[in-house]
């Protein structure tokens, strides 16, 4: 009895380390909401992992990660005498070793694992790869005489990733996982998960057809800086298909059989495919960045971007990418001015270094039409879109995606500024064009079918407007996942037609549906955010909840004024807004004042064909005959 109590001691490592591990499940049927997100979620750490394999390490990666960690722990010596004995010794052979010891490093890399902390992952980067590698080298050497291996690891995980682990297909774990060959030992440690509120303690089973796997996993026992006899460790981002979940007999355990066979990875490229291309690009570099802003990440796309150019010369052709991406990160935010600022620069590079015919040229000339589409000069939105598509046809062809955006770009302007017809002849090449050459199920055909949804809804179609709304969520939620700005914009349009069909309740639960989704990814300062104020504050207008409507006017007149200025076409429909309230409340003079503002701000920010122009004059003459007769 003492050598197997002692045996069970020696692996109580194994299991461990970290005994909620991080993890993301593929359902096995991508046909409803939630499964659409988990969906995302699982390709998007997946590519993540990928990326980070793939980014070159420097001379100044080790020192990177150093520096970080003296930071995190600068008042704790006996972690940084770890830090420094690290810095002084390490060699890519120790790193095993250096995993597996109690220390920092462990500790602070899980961590960031565990919240997709992409800063902190970025400067672990050289440590990532040198850990992978030797789990690969050990892997290649490996001569299991078994054809399959069934490995244990005990442990707990919430409930609802139970639910998930339920109805899934596939799971990543998404970190370097520790397994055990002994069975009593992953019991041991899913016991002590036993009797914790949201917890459900498993034990998983890994079958592992040994000739095919292709994930690097290895006993590290020689190795490890805790002998330990029974220990394999799995690579970052294995993946194993579920096979079954099932509950044991007179236990509260739940058995999770998982295989590793070397055939998932046939079924999941298909559905990773798309995403990685959007955000595959030369420079690795870059795709991590690209990533960043596809989940919608954006302080930390700009914090990264940001230490990319610190660390670049200005000699350096890269630099106009860097640039670019930080205008697009700004633009992304809300943040128009400095986006305007990044792409002139970034325009002015690429002029003096690749010419005025070339395609960077109008990607960039499309970027700064977005920006004063964002900032309501409509007029100059236009010019440099129609430069960006006699570029791109010249340069790029007819058939060619980045045309279709350009169709989409142009048909957002025209919708802007009243004209609806022009803006769904542009909607339908785009979309068109989108689903020739990207297929059904790209996240860009969602951004069209949202576009259509609006100028079907300003013209009172709401029927249709519903139909292509719809489909973006359900496009957007699959590709992009749940906690996407985009997926705000989409609750926010959809909000607006059941507002406009009176539906005031349905109205109520897309627009905090929105709002929530909006602090949450894009902070408080953000036009988005004043955006869904406004909307809020419609809805209690047309219930009759005055205070509260003028209590959200306020608020999205406040922000609009900070982040877009006095002068663009969203200050006025606030203004108009608040007019609106004063009339119902009865206090005319105060309602004149509001609809004289927001017509004078409608004369600066739109041409004088744009249907709220006419609006705004009306109803600044009917308050005018309302004062008088009222007086």
């Amino acid at each position: 009895m003492k050598h197997i109590c002692e045996a069970l001691r020696k692996d109580v490592r194994t299991c461990s380390n970290d005994t909620m591990i991080p993890m993301s499940v593929m359902p096995s049927s991508p046909s409803n909401t939630n499964n659409n997100r988990q969906e995302a979620s699982f390709m998007y750490s997946q590519l993540l992992i990928e990326i980070l394999f793939e980014v070159d390490i420097t001379d100044t990666s080790k020192q990177d990660m150093i520096d970080e960690c003296r930071m995190q722990y600068e008042h704790n010596e006996a972690e940084l005498r770890y830090i420094d004995e690290f810095d002084k010794n390490y060699q890519k052979h120790q790193a095993i070793w250096w995993y597996t010891r109690e220390c920092f490093l462990y500790r602070m890399l899980n961590k960031a694992l565990r919240v997709q902390d992409t800063g902190i992952l970025f400067k672990f980067r050289f440590f990532i790869k040198d850990l992978h590698d030797q789990l690969t080298a050990l892997h290649s050497k490996s001569n299991h005489r078994e054809s399959t291996l069934t490995l244990y690891r005990g442990q707990g995980i919430t409930t609802e990733e139970f639910e998930k682990m339920k109805q899934g297909a596939f799971v990543s774990m998404t970190n370097f996982l520790s397994t055990s060959t002994n069975r009593a030992v992953a019991v041991q440690f899913a016991q002590q998960s036993m009797n914790r509120n949201g917890v459900i303690s498993v034990l998983f089973q890994m079958d592992i057809q040994v000739d095919k796997c292709i994930s690097p996993f290895a006993a590290i026992e020689e190795l490890s800086a805790v002998k330990t006899e029974n220990e394999i460790l799995f690579s970052i981002g294995t993946v194993f298909r579920i096979e079954s979940v099932e509950k044991q007999d007179f236990t509260n355990i739940w058995n999770i059989k998982l295989a590793l066979t070397g055939e998932e990875d046939k079924e999941l490229k298909t559905l990773t495919n798309q995403i990685r291309q959007e955000v595959r690009s030369e420079s690795t570099l870059d795709s991590l960045g690209l990533l960043l802003r596809k989940m919608g990440k954006y302080i930390e796309a700009e914090q990264y971007y940001l230490m990319l150019l610190n660390e670049t010369s200005p000699e350096d052709p890269y630099i106009a990418t860097i640039h670019n991406n930080i205008g697009l990160v700004y633009n992304d935010m809300g943040d128009y001015s400095k986006a305007l600022t990044y792409y002139e620069e970034t325009l002015d590079f690429d002029m003096k270094t690749l010419g005025p015919n070339h395609p960077d040229v109008a990607a960039t000339y499309n970027n700064i039409g977005d920006v004063y589409t964002a900032m309501g000069d409509y007029s100059k939105a236009l010019t440099y879109y129609e430069q960006t598509l006699e570029l791109k046809l010249k340069t790029l062809g007819s058939n060619h995606p980045d045309v279709a955006a350009t169709y989409n770009n142009i048909g957002a302007l025209y919708n802007h500024m009243g004209d609806y017809s022009k803006a769904l002849t542009y909607f339908e090449q785009a979309l068109e064009l989108k689903l020739k050459t990207l297929g059904p199920s790209h996240p860009a055909v969602a951004t069209t079918y949202n576009n259509m949804g609006r100028v079907y809804n300003d013209m009172g179609d709401y029927s249709k407007a519903l139909t292509y709304y719809e489909q973006t969520l359900e496009l957007q939620l699959k590709t992009l996942g749940p906690n996407h700005p985009d997926v705000a914009t989409t609750y926010n349009n959809i909000g607006d037609v059941y507002n406009d069909m009176g539906d005031y309740s349905k109205a109520l639960t897309y627009y905090e549906q929105a709002l929530e989704l909006d602090m949450k990814t894009l902070g408080p300062n953000h036009p988005d955010v004043a955006t869904t104020y406004n909307n809020i504050g419609r809805v209690h207008s047309a219930m009759g909840d005055y205070s509260k409507a003028l209590s959200y006017y306020e608020q999205a007149l406040e922000l609009d004024m900070k982040t877009l200025g006095p002068n663009h076409p969203d200050v006025a429909t606030t203004y108009n807004n608040i007019g609106d309230v004063y009339n119902d409340m009865g206090d005319y003079s105060k309602a004149l004042t509001c609809f004289k503002r927001a017509f004078e701000v409608a004369q600066k920010a739109l041409p004088s064909s744009h249907p709220d122009i006419d609006k705004y004059i009306r109803t600044v003459c009917e308050m005018n005959d309302k004062l008088i007769t009222h007086f």
